[in-house]
């Protein structure tokens, strides 16, 4: 008994571990460099006041409006690599 819940928890964490070896380096730098420029963008579009000198600046929205789209991006990339995958062991096989 006690081997098949182990045998369930190690399937668990091979899937977690197989989505995980999908991020890489150049996909995080990817992502963080469209979240920075979209992130200010976003940033000047709604903080105008704070950019004119009329409103204080507020770091909840800064910060959501850059992780917004560093995990889209991000999740784009692994879902496209993952996909890339499947499609070259079908190809290969």
């Amino acid at each position: 008994m006690t081997s098949l819940s182990t045998y369930e928890l190690n399937q668990e964490q091979s899937a977690e571990l197989r989505w995980l070896r999908l991020v890489n380096l150049p996909i995080l730098g990817r992502s963080a460099v469209i979240a920075v420029i979209l992130g200010g963008l976003l940033t000047s579009i709604n903080q105008p006041g704070w950019i004119a000198g009329t409103n204080s600046f507020r770091i909840l929205p800064l910060i959501l409006m850059c992780l917004t789209p560093f995990a889209v991006v991000m999740v784009a990339q692994v879902v496209r690599r993952r996909q890339a995958n499947i499609d070259f062991n079908q190809n290969c096989a």
